[in-house]
């Protein structure tokens, strides 16, 4: 009778060691899985990018008022802030200059040729409504600007300024995978319901200061 208890005892142990073998077993997989692989840093995304700055690099086209200086080249820099689609602030500062000769002639006189040296200086804010459409940012805009119109003629120098309107359009590509940086082009219709009235050397002129700027750009967003 011992010996049949004996056996049983056994048995039991036995069974016991089995099941807390099992339980054991079934839950290292568990915890494995539960620490799961470390997770990676994400791309950075251009959706993230709210604001930008840009070198742009135009040519101005003035009326003939400005003869001999009606084509000015320019450098400057643009940006926006915002959300990069849809309404967003834009802002925009340049400097050109160009120079040329005027050949005048008064009454019985002969033609006499006067050196004319011209620079702009604008600053302009307003704002723009952007498109997203893949690599393709394409946007128009409007706004007021201040400008500078420094003109040297006929021995003397004068100096203006005044404001205006403007509008424009153009459209960016971004050129690296996380579209940070991009190219664009740009066109722009300046200087509208505005007149600049100069005096270098005793001479009255009044210059529209109507303009067309093309111009490429350059920039990042940040």
């Amino acid at each position: 009778m011992s010996s049949l208890s004996n056996l049983c005892l056994l048995g039991l142990f036995a069974t016991s060691f089995a099941c807390a073998g099992s339980t054991a077993i079934s839950s290292a997989p568990a915890l494995a899985t539960s620490a799961g692989p470390a997770t990676a840093p994400q791309a950075r995304n251009s959706e993230d990018e709210t604001n930008s700055i840009s070198l742009v690099i135009g040519r101005n086209e003035y009326n003939d008022d400005w003869n001999p200086v009606e084509h000015i080249n320019s450098i400057g820099l643009e940006g926006t802030i915002g959300p990069g689609e849809g309404w967003e602030f834009e802002w925009d500062v340049d400097h050109g200059s160009d120079s040329g000769n005027l050949t005048t002639s008064r009454g019985i006189f002969l033609p006499t040729t006067t050196r004319v040296d011209a620079e702009h200086t604008r600053l302009t804010l307003g704002g723009r409504h952007t498109w997203k459409m893949e690599k393709f940012s394409p946007y128009v805009g409007t706004g007021l600007e201040a400008m500078h119109v420094r003109l040297e003629a006929f021995g003397g120098t004068d100096r203006s300024n005044t404001a205006a309107l403007y509008l424009h359009g153009g459209v960016r590509y971004d050129v690296t995978p996380d579209g940070r940086w991009y190219v664009g082009l740009d066109l722009r219709l300046g200087g509208l319901l505005g007149t600049h009235n100069v005096d270098p050397g005793g001479v009255s002129t009044d210059l529209d200061t109507e303009y067309i700027r093309a111009a490429g750009l350059v920039g990042m967003r940040f």
